[in-house]
């Protein structure tokens, strides 16, 4: 391994070397740095295993499955159900050229 390139933190140990750092700041009693540390040190206790929580849910808002087939993951791992987005899109182009008839009548 080249010496200019320093092993990758473990999520966890990011986090901590983040808290210390913000704790030794001369500003750190200023409440947006107080902040911060609560909610860092909330990420260490409520998931102390790196998971959001959301691997249980099985379906869509709307009541759509996730499937492999039918879910787009975004490269954030947000899940999105492709039939949703499907008919999100298909009303905004509906509003789209309902507005350009709109437009277009005005024009005439």
């Amino acid at each position: 391994m080249p010496d200019d390139k320093k092993p990758k933190l473990h999520w966890k140990q990011a986090i901590s070397k983040r808290i210390v750092w913000l704790e030794r700041q001369p500003h750190s009693n200023s409440p947006k740095i107080q902040r911060e540390i609560r909610r860092l040190k909330r990420k260490l206790i409520i998931n102390p295993e790196g998971k959001n929580g959301k691997e249980e849910i099985t379906h869509c808002p709307k009541g759509h499955p996730y499937t492999k087939a039918n879910t787009y993951v975004r490269a954030s791992g947000a899940r999105v159900c492709k039939l949703c987005r499907k008919e999100g899109v298909a009303k905004r182009r509906a509003e789209l050229k309902k507005l350009e008839k709109r437009l277009d009548g005005a024009r005439a």
